[in-house]
């Protein structure tokens, strides 16, 4: 099963147009310094804050040059603009839905 990604509010509102559905292939090949992709939970829901997600960012981008699959790539970007979204506006958070 993928990961369920969605922005949401403080209240836990999705804001998202929908949730991306994101496959754990994804981060088979994490970098080793990636602390906070470590930290999603393939079970658990895990909710980042904007300012985790300045660093989750950073290490989202180093995984782009793994990421040979097209339809991952595009998932890839999806994610990456949610993160940034939640960076960029207050009070938005980044969900990972667990299975």
């Amino acid at each position: 099963m993928p990961w369920s990604v969605r922005i949401q509010d403080e209240a836990g509102k999705p804001i998202s147009p929908g949730d991306l559905m994101v496959p754990f292939s994804i981060l088979d090949q994490l970098p080793p310094d990636a602390v906070m992709l470590r930290g999603i939970d393939r079970y658990q829901d895990t909710t980042f804050n904007g300012l985790q997600l300045v660093k989750l960012l950073a290490e989202w981008e180093a995984l782009a040059p793994l990421i040979k699959n097209p339809e991952d790539r595009g998932i890839w970007e999806l994610v990456k603009a949610y993160a940034s979204r939640c960076v960029g506006e207050p009070h938005l958070y980044l969900k990972f839905i667990g299975d």
